[in-house]
């Protein structure tokens, strides 16, 4: 007896996003782009008053931790949570698209975030190598690592730091332009926000 069933290809992942209902990603690139910059200016802003109000309460306490630059960073970097819960909202809320087409899904998600993690060290440890092996940079000696907490922690916030950094470009701005325009258009559009955010 012969099976109906068939093994069927999977939809494209833009394709499968079109077919959610009541989808609302704009169509018009303009749109989605606005948005983008709007988004990025209010959380940008959240993070600073944020990082205000922490120091003022800091200093009116008499604490002078804010004066480390280790600390402040650290504070800086814990931050960027703030941007990862705006991307989620907006992706919820404004888009009503599920977290899965921003590629959070339950399965394999920590291990596949563990993985690019490992993969970009690896990057960058060997640009660290090319620019040294030509001379590049030098190093100089070697400092102690006086606070090893600190640096675990720090460690842990550019995590954060990188999360928010792929949920805001590629969860949320590629997706929203690839959604209707071609894909190598969502990757340039993709590709000329991040570096422009990143100019100063």
């Amino acid at each position: 007896m012969k099976s109906d069933l068939k093994l069927q290809a999977p939809k494209p992942f833009f394709e499968r996003i079109r077919a959610l209902p009541e989808l609302r990603i704009s169509k018009h690139l303009i749109i989605v782009m606005l948005l983008f910059w709007v988004y990025m200016f209010c959380a940008v802003y959240l993070e600073r008053l944020t990082f205000w109000v922490i120091g003022f309460a800091a200093k009116s306490a008499g604490a002078d931790w804010l004066d480390d630059f280790d600390i402040e960073l650290l504070i800086e970097l814990g931050l960027t949570v703030i941007v990862v819960i705006m991307t989620l909202i907006c992706c919820r809320l404004i888009e009503n698209r599920p977290l899965r087409t921003m590629y959070l899904t339950r399965r394999k998600c920590l291990p596949d975030y563990l993985g690019g993690m490992l993969l970009g060290f690896a990057m960058m440890t060997a640009v660290i190598l090319i620019a040294w092996g030509s001379g590049a940079i030098r190093f100089e000696g070697r400092q102690p690592l006086r606070r090893p907490v600190i640096m675990i922690l720090l460690v842990l916030g550019w995590l954060i730091q990188g999360l928010s950094e792929e949920l805001t470009f590629r969860g949320w701005l590629m997706t929203s332009v690839g959604t209707h325009h071609a894909l190598w258009l969502a990757v340039i559009v993709n590709a000329v926000f991040f570096a422009l955010l990143h100019m100063n």
